[in-house]
This record gives structure tokens, C-alpha cells and sequence, in this order.
């Protein structure tokens, strides 16, 4: 006992001693001690690390993403993995399912010989804040730690890193599968992983082979897409952003939305399917696109239906003042006015515009964007100029080479051996009709076990479709004349 108060005697003079130090010691010379400590306990401890946090201020971090694909593969082939809890996923849809560490779980690797430890950590959110331009991860910090001896600060880590990143582009290239998103509807219900984009795997099997389309037309695509995607250096040296605008226009069924897929399927992009529609504003729109990764395909189908572009300086149809309304309706029900609060929260053409080639749109690069219309002259003059929608692809009515790649595709035949006699009648007849290939298509598929016959069936379509257009073409004489 007599020792134990000997002990405590001697801890209370020195806690005083310090406690008197404290008042004379200046504050700054203490925060210099202390900053002194901390690296000394530092040089003490064997391990470095290297944090890879999934977001960097307001964008998305893309070493986390290919480090996120080592560490799958790592645990999915690592047969002494020290990890007690793996996570064991596949996504809708997806070829394969995905082996990934648990939260706070460890895997070990081996590089020249030296042990490199990989740690998943997940912080959650203290106040549930929600999406943010200044903190796209809503709070929830992801991040992959790599921890390794102090001595291969220097040396070793940087060469393994540069080997990880490596492989986790090929991984990316060679097994991920490429991705169809969409939007989701509003900025409140952006709480999955606060995303606004949600995918699935994107299996469409349209290429250019079996895309039904001038084949002038389709190398004309071909060559300016090689251009595009090999143009880094290029659209740095002119200053400007690293994106390509197509407008696709023409009649439906003219293969419009295949040859989106085709491009996709040709460049190895991910597709992003912007529904405009579910996008309340113009910030919206920004905080969209801002979650759009390089590489990317963003489509706007139906643009002239999905937002009212009608062109500047004149009015739509029915327009009225805000005053001419109120004299004529008094004060507005409740159901008009929620609807007009509505339609005015919606994105703006101004928007659109900044959304396509403002500042805004450099938040990326290497972006292939794409809209599509039916109607063409509806639309603003200022979204189809160059730099905006920069190639203008008229998809028009099937002509006879596009036929030729429809016959190859659905029946494997071609216009040279029996089926010439069939061949040369199709081609006089399609040159006098329109015809979608869409339409010629489903003739195709339905008659598909019967060459011959499928042959025969598109020609009664098309003597069918010129014997409308004859008597089409007398009602309009006849009319002229009266």
C-alpha cells in the first residue's frame, strides 16, 4: 500500500509539474511538441498507408473504380484471403457474379515478394445530409486502404500501384460488363448509393455489319467515330472539350435507336439514356451530368417530344399572359396552379444548351451525345448548330443495299445465285416507295424458314405500298385540277 501511495504521490507532482508548464509554456511552442510526437510515433510504426477514397471533392475518384476491380479479383482468386465476410453480388442481368471484401475486411497481396494488405472501410453519415454539389458521396465515406512496410514508401508502393491500375483497366475492359443507365426521377430520390443514375448490363447485339443502312452512310460513321476517339490530343491543342454531338433524324422504324446501339457496341462506351421528362430543373440536369462518366454515350430520344424547344422569339401556340389569365380565370384552382408550378420547375432550352456545350459540359470528357427526332425543323436552330449537334445523320427509308443487308442478316441469302430474279425485281420496286426498314424486317422474321417466299412477301409489300402512292398521287391531280 505504502508503494501504491508512493506511485500516485509521484503522478500528482508530475501532472502539477505539467499543469505549471502549461501556463508558462507559450501555446504555439506546445502545438510544436505535439506535431514533433505525432511523426516520432509515426517513424515508430512499420506500416504506411495509401487511402483511395471513392470521391475527391466534387467528382468521382476513377482509381477507386479500378481499384474496386482488383480487390474483386484479389478476394475471388486469393484462396489464403484473410477476409472473414466477402460480399458475393451479381447484378441484374449481369454474366458473372463479383466477389468483393465485406466492410472492414482485409485481403493480402503479394508483390516481389513484399505483402500488401487491402482494407475496405465505410464511414456512415452523422446527420443524413443528402445529395450536394460539394459532397457528391451524401455523407457515406468508401475507401480502399493499402497498407505496406514504411521502407517501400518510396520504392515499392508507387511501381505496384501503377501495376494495379493496370490491371484493373483491363479488368474493366475484358469483364465488366459496359452499362445501359437511366435516371432516376428527382434529386429526392437520389438515395440509391446517392447516385441519380441506376444500370444494367447493356446486351444489345446491333453492330454495323447488320445495321440496315447506306453503307457510304455507315463508313461516313465509322470513320468519324475512329476520329473522335482518337482525337485527345487534337481537341486539347484547339481548346475545346472532348465530346461529339449526333443528331439522328427521320421517319420511326428507320433504325434510329439501333444505330445508337451499333456505336456503342463499336466504341465500348457506356450508354446513358437521359429520360428529360423525369428532370425537374435545370440543376437537376447539371447534377445529371456531373454523374456521367468519361467514355460515355449520353442519348435524348424524342428530343422534340420530351421538352418543349419550341424556337425562340415566337410564341407557343396558345400563350397567354400571366394577366390576360388572371382576368380571365380570377384566381387560379389549386390543381392549375401545382400543374403550372410543375411545368415551370422543368428544364429550360437555355438549360439544354449549357447542358450540351456550357461550362457545365467539361466536367467530362471523351462524350459521344445523341439526340433523335422525328421532326427535325421543330427544333431550335441553336441546339442543331456545330458544336453542338456537330453530324446531322438522316436515317431515311430502307433503299435497295440496306435491303441487301437485311436479306444476309434474317435469311443469310444474297442477290447473287438463285434468288437474282427476286433480287432485281425488289431493287425497281424499293426505289419507287417508302418503306421503313422495320417494316421489311418483320416481313423478313415472319417468313424467315422460307427464303423464297419471305422474297415474295416483301415484294407484295411493295407493290402494295406503289399502288397506294399511284392513287395517292391521282387524288392530288385531281385536286389541282378542281
Amino acid at each position: 500500500m505504502a508503494m501504491a501511495g508512493g506511485y500516485f504521490s509521484h503522478l500528482g507532482s508530475l501532472m502539477g509539474f505539467i499543469m505549471i508548464l502549461n501556463q508558462i509554456v507559450p501555446r504555439h511552442v506546445w502545438f510544436l511538441l505535439e506535431l514533433k510526437l505525432k511523426r516520432f510515433v509515426t517513424w515508430l510504426w512499420w506500416e504506411t498507408e495509401l487511402s483511395i477514397p471513392e470521391y475527391v471533392r466534387n467528382n468521382t475518384n476513377e482509381i477507386y473504380d479500378l481499384v474496386d476491380l482488383y480487390v474483386a479479383h484479389l478476394t475471388d482468386t486469393n484462396t489464403k484471403s484473410s477476409a472473414n465476410r466477402i460480399q458475393f453480388t451479381r447484378v441484374k442481368n449481369a454474366s458473372k457474379p463479383n466477389c468483393n471484401l465485406a466492410r472492414g475486411e482485409r485481403v493480402e497481396d503479394k508483390f516481389k515478394g513484399v505483402t500488401f494488405s487491402w482494407v475496405f472501410n465505410v464511414t456512415e453519415p452523422s446527420n443524413g445530409r443528402g445529395f450536394s454539389y460539394f459532397d457528391r458521396s451524401g455523407g457515406t465515406r468508401r475507401e480502399y486502404v493499402v497498407q505496406v512496410h514504411r521502407r517501400h514508401k518510396y520504392t515499392l508502393l508507387p511501381e505496384y500501384m501503377r501495376e494495379v491500375i493496370k490491371l484493373g483497366e483491363s479488368l474493366k475492359h475484358q469483364n465488366q460488363d459496359r452499362q445501359l443507365y437511366t435516371n432516376i426521377g428527382s434529386s429526392d430520390d437520389w438515395g440509391y448509393r446517392n447516385k441519380p443514375w441506376r444500370s444494367v448490363p447493356f446486351k444489345h447485339a446491333s453492330t454495323f455489319s447488320s445495321l440496315a443502312l447506306d453503307p457510304e452512310l455507315k463508313n461516313k460513321i465509322v470513320q468519324d467515330l475512329d476520329s473522335f476517339m482518337a482525337g485527345k490530343d487534337f481537341f486539347e491543342r484547339v481548346g475545346r472539350a472532348w465530346k461529339r454531338g449526333y443528331l439522328l433524324y427521320g421517319p420511326p422504324g428507320t433504325g434510329k435507336s439501333s444505330l445508337i446501339a451499333a456505336i456503342a457496341n463499336y466504341t465500348q462506351y457506356d450508354v446513358y439514356d437521359m429520360e428529360l421528362t423525369e428532370v425537374k430543373s435545370n440543376a437537376d440536369l447539371r447534377k445529371l451530368l456531373m454523374g456521367i462518366s468519361n467514355k460515355a454515350i449520353i442519348v435524348i430520344e424524342d428530343i422534340d417530344c420530351s421538352l418543349e424547344l419550341k424556337k425562340r422569339g415566337k410564341p407557343a401556340p396558345e400563350e397567354e399572359t400571366s394577366e390576360e389569365s388572371k382576368e380571365k380565370d380570377g384566381a387560379l384552382p389549386g390543381k392549375e396552379a401545382k400543374k403550372k408550378d410543375e411545368e415551370s420547375s422543368r428544364v429550360t432550352l437555355s438549360g439544354l444548351l449549357n447542358f450540351i456545350d456550357g461550362l457545365w459540359s467539361c466536367s467530362g470528357s471523351e462524350r459521344i451525345i445523341i439526340f433523335t427526332t422525328n421532326h427535325k425543323e421543330d427544333l431550335d436552330p441553336a441546339l442543331l448548330r456545330s458544336g453542338r449537334m456537330d453530324l446531322h445523320i438522316l436515317m431515311g427509308y430502307c433503299g435497295f443495299e440496306a435491303f441487301k443487308v437485311l436479306a444476309w442478316t434474317h435469311l443469310e441469302i444474297s442477290q447473287k445465285g438463285e434468288f437474282e430474279k427476286e433480287f432485281g425485281e425488289i431493287e425497281e420496286l424499293i426505289a419507287k416507295v417508302e418503306i421503313t426498314p422495320a417494316d421489311i424486317a418483320e416481313v423478313l422474321i415472319q417468313n424467315r424458314g422460307n427464303s423464297r417466299g419471305a422474297l415474295e412477301k416483301v415484294i407484295e409489300a411493295l407493290r402494295d405500298q406503289a399502288a397506294k402512292k399511284d392513287e395517292e398521287d391521282e387524288g392530288d391531280g385531281k385536286s389541282k385540277q378542281e
